[in-house]
């Protein structure tokens, strides 16, 4: 059993934005292909005040429960899971492990086949 821990500093700031990177596509895929290991993640939320922290909410979940809607793979190293915007309310699932590693694959294709395209831009750009 695997645990992650993510902490999040609750800004009261307008236009305060936190997008945390999660794991790698590449490490999570090892992790799901083998039915032997789990995934979970320790949220914290905090406030500080001064020097003086205050923890808001801890929330424990497998990675497989964070609802699709509020992640995003991001383009660093060869792909990172994210969650969009820490500062919204998390959102969770229960379509179980298999279909959200299932949804993880297809969005991990498409996520390559738009950095193919990206490249092919950026070939064509430095052959001119």
């Amino acid at each position: 059993m695997l645990f992650d821990i993510k902490t999040h500093y609750i800004q009261n700031v307008e236009g305060a934005f936190s997008m945390p990177n999660l794991i790698s596509v590449k490490r999570l895929k090892g992790v799901l292909e083998d039915p032997n290991k789990t995934l979970s993640y320790v949220f914290i939320d905090y406030t500080r005040v001064g020097d003086s922290l205050t923890v808001e909410d801890v929330t424990v979940r497998p990675i497989w429960e964070l609802d699709w809607s509020m992640l995003r793979i991001g383009a660093l190293g060869k792909g990172q899971l994210q969650i969009k915007d820490a500062n919204k309310e998390l959102t969770y699932t229960n379509i179980g492990r298999d279909k959200w590693f299932e949804i993880l694959k297809e969005e991990v294709r498409k996520f390559y086949i738009k950095q193919i395209s990206k490249t092919e831009k950026e070939i064509l750009n430095w052959t001119k």
